[in-house]
C-alpha cells in the first residue's frame, strides 16, 4: 500500500474491454475529471486525473484473466494505488436476485482452475463495512462470491452447478485474477460488478443490449462511495 494516510486518496480501476475503458473514461471528464494524463504499454492503456479530490488511475486490462492480472500488477507497480477497485460488468448466477443489482463482492474465486480458495482482502481494508455502506447508498446493490473463469458462460445448467458448488452470486473473467495480484502485494481490493446478462442461452444478446447500462451502473454505485469518502 502507498504511503496515503487515507484508503482511497490514490484509487486504481480495472476496467475490461475497450468499451468499457471509453464510457468510464467518458463518465469521469463528464463527472468533472481534470488534469488528464493518458498512455499506452502494448495493448495496455491507462489514463489518471483528479476526481472527487481523489487521484484517479484507470487501466483497461484486456479479457480474461491473464490479462487481468498482467494489468493489475503494472498498475501496483506504476501508480501505487491505495485500492485497487475492478469495475465492470459481470454474469448473474443466483436468479433470484433482479438482473438490475449491482454486486460489491466480499470474495473472488476462479471456478476454473481446480481446488481454490476465495480471495479476500488480507489488510485492514474492511469490505464488509464498505457493503454495508454501498446497500444504503444504492437499494440496487448486493453482496456475495463472484467467480472468475476463462469462459463465458451461455449454458444455464453449467451456470446453476457452478453458482451451487461455489455459493456464487455473479460470474465474470477477471474479478478473482485482479483480486489475486491485490493480496499478494498486500493491496486492498474492491469488486463493483452489474449484471450485463444472466449466463443462459442469450447471454450474448443480453450483454450486447445492457453493455451500456451495465457500465454505468457500476460507476454510479463507485461515485456515491467515492463521493461520501468511504472508498
Amino acid at each position: 500500500m502507498s504511503n496515503h494516510q487515507e484508503i482511497g486518496e490514490n484509487i486504481g480501476l480495472v476496467s475490461a474491454t475497450n468499451t468499457e475503458f471509453n464510457i468510464l473514461n467518458g463518465l469521469l471528464v463528464n463527472g468533472g475529471l481534470n488534469n488528464l494524463e493518458e498512455g499506452r504499454l502494448e495493448d495496455l492503456r491507462w489514463m489518471t486525473g483528479s476526481f472527487e479530490g481523489k487521484r484517479i488511475i484507470l487501466v483497461r486490462s484486456g479479457v480474461g484473466k491473464a490479462n487481468a492480472a498482467a494489468s493489475t500488477q503494472y498498475l501496483i507497480d506504476n501508480f501505487h494505488p491505495d485500492i485497487v477497485i475492478d469495475l465492470g460488468l459481470a454474469g448473474l448466477l443466483d436468479q433470484a436476485l433482479p438482473q438490475t443489482s449491482v454486486i460489491v463482492a466480499n470474495s473472488a474465486q476462479e471456478w476454473d482452475a481446480g481446488i481454490q480458495k476465495p480471495v479476500e482482502n488480507n489488510t485492514d481494508y474492511d469490505t464488509g463495512k464498505v457493503i454495508e455502506r454501498a446497500k444504503k447508498l444504492d437499494k440496487r446493490v448486493v453482496s456475495g462470491t463472484i467467480i472468475t473463469g476463462d469462459t463465458f458462460i451461455t449454458d444455464p445448467e453449467q451456470r446453476n452447478e457452478l453458482q451451487i458448488k461455489h455459493n456464487a452470486v455473479a460470474v465474470d473473467m477477471e474479478s478473482a485474477a485482479v483480486a489475486k495480484i491485490c493480496h499478494r502485494n498486500s493491496v486492498p481490493f474492491l469488486i463493483i460488478k452489474a449484471f450485463s446478462d444472466s449466463a443462459d442461452k442469450n447471454a450474448q444478446v443480453s450483454l450486447d443490449r445492457n453493455f451500456n447500462h451495465a457500465v454505468k451502473a457500476s460507476f454510479s454505485v463507485l461515485k456515491k462511495l467515492i463521493h461520501r469518502k468511504i472508498v
